[in-house]
C-alpha cells in the first residue's frame, strides 16, 4: 500500500516539475534529499519519529534544505512531513527518477560480470544496448566474482543470464531430472 501512496506522491511532483520545466533538477535535489536522509542516522531518527511534532519535522526539513534545493522541491519535502509521509521519501525518489528517465528515453542497465571488461568492451555494449532499447542507456557495472564467467544484465524488467554460473545450474538442474 506504501508503494501507491509514494508512485501517487512522485506522479503528482513529476507533472508540477515537468510543467515547470525542472525535471532535471528536481530529480537531482530528490537524490540530494535522499542521500542526507539515508547518509545522516540521527536526521532519520528525528523524521521518523513519532513523538516529533509534524510542524518541527517540516520546519527542520525547511531549515535543512533552503537554498539547498529549488522552491518546488522544498515545498514538496515540507509537504510530506506535513502528511506524515517522510518515510515514503526513498521509494519517491526511485520512482520520480524513473519518471524523468522514461519521459527522456534513457534508462539503466546493471550489468553484473565475473571480470570487468574494458572501457572499448563498455562502449560497444552500450552502443548495442542503446540501438536495441531506442534509449539513452546509462551502464551499471558491477564485478562479481562469484558468477565465475561470463556476465548477467537486467535492463528495466529483462533479465539476460549469460554467466557460467547460470549455465551449470541448469546443467545441474538437467541431470538431476528423473
Amino acid at each position: 500500500m506504501s508503494q501507491v501512496i509514494a508512485n501517487r506522491y512522485a506522479e503528482a511532483l513529476f507533472r508540477l516539475a515537468k510543467a515547470k520545466d525542472l525535471l532535471d533538477t528536481v530529480d537531482k535535489d530528490l537524490g540530494l534529499a535522499t542521500q542526507a536522509v539515508a547518509e545522516s542516522q540521527s536526521l532519520r531518527q528525528l523524521l521518523e519519529h513519532p513523538l516529533v511534532a509534524k510542524a518541527d519535522k517540516t520546519e527542520m526539513v525547511r531549515r535543512i534544505f533552503t537554498g539547498k534545493v529549488d522552491g518546488i522541491t522544498l515545498n514538496f519535502l515540507q509537504l510530506l512531513q506535513d502528511r506524515g509521509r517522510g518515510t515514503l521519501l526513498e521509494a519517491i525518489q526511485a520512482r520520480f527518477h524513473q519518471l524523468v528517465a522514461q519521459s527522456a528515453r534513457r534508462t539503466t542497465a546493471h550489468l553484473r560480470v565475473a571480470r570487468h571488461p574494458g572501457e572499448e568492451a563498455v562502449s560497444r555494449l552500450r552502443a548495442r544496448l542503446e540501438s536495441s532499447w531506442q534509449k539513452q542507456v546509462e551502464l551499471d557495472i558491477v564485478v562479481d566474482e562469484q558468477l565465475v564467467a561470463g556476465a548477467c544484465l537486467r535492463v528495466d524488467d529483462e533479465v539476460l543470464d549469460g554467466s557460467l554460473r547460470a549455465r551449470l545450474d541448469t546443467l545441474k538442474q538437467q541431470l538431476l531430472r528423473p
